[in-house]
């Protein structure tokens, strides 16, 4: 879609020192007193190129305006051969010039609300804002931004929520020890990772072994949606695959697992492929590894990431270079990575490394009152553990432990995001309430942890759990 050379076209008679103003037709809000406004500051500071809308801006994203000058239209077109820069007309500019930014809204903080129409909900949406105007045609553009708040699948609390991680095995069957609700069905499924990712969620997790999982995710996120958030995936575990399993057998199983996942997923490229199983990646002589690097090398996998269970493993595939996520267990009262959290902290640093942790509440267990399901976890006297929590939840003023565990797990610094396994739509929105709420001091999660209370390891690992008779 060569739009740049289209543009260029259409302002052929005009000089180079013409300004020229960008809009897009799928971001309707934007009006001619908001265009002035920008081409001032264009003008003021002397600039060559000015965008609003973005992080900074204050605005919605689809409240955008792009003004230059049609010369420097004109050498964008000479110069630009990539299709992503014809496109998308100003990547040329921007890379010249700099992206500076019309900021005189930046105190209305909407940055994360949604007014562009790109998908039918969006179309509903700025459908229903624009019929609630008297004056639909001449309605100022901020106007129809303080509108949006009464608007579908806009955010429901404060600011986004990058680092809240919509774990989706609860939607692809029962998971998690305290999980009396079940699977949700399909329609709240939709429902609920729609509304994540309104409210700024930036990852799913998912797995080939969490049953119907992808494909309800697949489902969910179609029309348009894919494009708002990244999908982790995880290789099939392999359990069919015997130790003896020649080579061809392997990459059979891998290839299976990695094409199951895009149709069920309905991409053409996985976002993040990681193995669910560590030591998949160093038995077999390292062949399922350097097969996963074919699928990287061909674009048909963008991330390989690892998912471990204890320090030994993590510490194993810290020396992989070509594995960009991690995932972990990590809760309030697990101390097995203490001495691993500054190497994780310069190898977050220097490779850029994502480390995602899993099991905040222990699979639900550090919520629960029930003597029977901490028996199960080998815990003979919880009581003094229920004690701890609700000390905690007081001194860091949680609404109650389960807000206090995921501030936790939030505050350490070596992690950047948090897997959270939710099946109702109003699980969904207390995490976004929980993760709004400020990280704990640094003094205070030292202090925490100095005085946890002390669970052997067969508690951390749920697998090792006395299972239901």
């Amino acid at each position: 879609m060569d739009t740049l050379s289209r543009m260029v076209a259409a302002v052929a008679g005009y000089s180079d020192d013409t300004l020229f103003v960008r809009l897009t037709a799928d971001n309707a809000f934007p009006d001619g007193q908001l265009i002035d406004e920008v081409e001032e500051q264009l003008v003021s500071r002397s600039l060559e190129y000015i965008a609003c809308g973005g992080d900074g801006s204050g605005l919605p994203y689809g409240v955008s305006v792009e003004i230059t000058r049609v010369g420097h239209l004109r050498e964008a077109l000479r110069n630009s051969s990539s299709e992503y820069d014809r496109e998308h007309v100003t990547p040329y500019l921007i890379r010249k010039f700099g992206r500076s930014s019309f900021t005189k809204y930046a105190h209305l903080r909407k940055e994360h609300f949604r007014c562009t129409v790109d998908v039918y909900e969006d179309y509903i949406n700025v459908n229903r804002v624009f019929s609630g105007t008297t004056h639909p045609i001449t309605a100022s553009v901020l106007e129809l931004i303080e509108r949006l708040g009464d608007s579908a699948l806009q955010p429901v609390d404060g600011n986004p929520v990058p680092s809240l991680i919509v774990g989706a095995a609860q939607l692809g069957f029962d998971y998690g020890i305290t999980n009396f609700v079940g699977r949700p069905s399909a329609t709240d499924a939709e429902r609920m990772l729609k509304i994540a990712i309104s409210n700024g969620v930036k990852f799913i997790d998912t797995a080939r072994a969490y049953g119907s999982s992808e494909e309800i995710v697949g489902a969910s996120l179609a029309g348009g949606w894919s494009s708002r958030a990244m999908i982790i995936t995880k290789l099939s575990p392999l359990n069919d695959c015997p130790p003896d399993a020649p080579d061809d057998l392997l990459r059979a199983k891998v290839d299976a697992s990695v094409f199951e996942s895009c149709m069920r997923l309905r991409r053409s490229a996985l976002d993040v492929l990681m193995l669910h199983r560590a030591e998949h990646a160093f038995t077999h002589d390292g062949v399922v590894l350097e097969h996963l690097r074919d699928f990287l090398r061909s674009g048909l996998v963008r991330h390989l990431g690892v998912s471990v269970q204890g320090p030994k493993e993590l510490e194993a595939v810290l020396d992989l270079d070509d594995i960009d996520y991690v995932q972990l267990p990590f809760n309030a009262l697990d101390y097995r990575w203490d001495d691993l959290a500054d190497r994780l902290e310069m190898v977050r640093s220097t490779r850029g490394l994502i480390v995602h942790a899993r099991s905040a509440l222990l699979q639900g267990l550090l919520i629960s009152e029930d003597l029977e399901l901490w028996h199960r976890a080998h815990v003979s006297t919880p009581q003094i553990i229920w004690r701890w929590l609700r000390r905690c939840t007081e001194a860091t003023v949680s609404s109650n432990p389960v807000e206090f565990c995921l501030r936790y797990v939030r505050s350490q610094p070596w992690i950047d995001g948090v897997v959270v396994g939710m099946e109702t739509i109003e699980q969904v929105l207390d995490n976004i309430h929980h993760f709004n709420q400020p990280e704990i001091p640094a003094d205070e999660v030292r202090s925490i942890r100095a005085s946890r209370p002390y669970v052997g390891e067969i508690t951390l690992d749920p697998s090792k759990w006395v299972p239901v008779a």
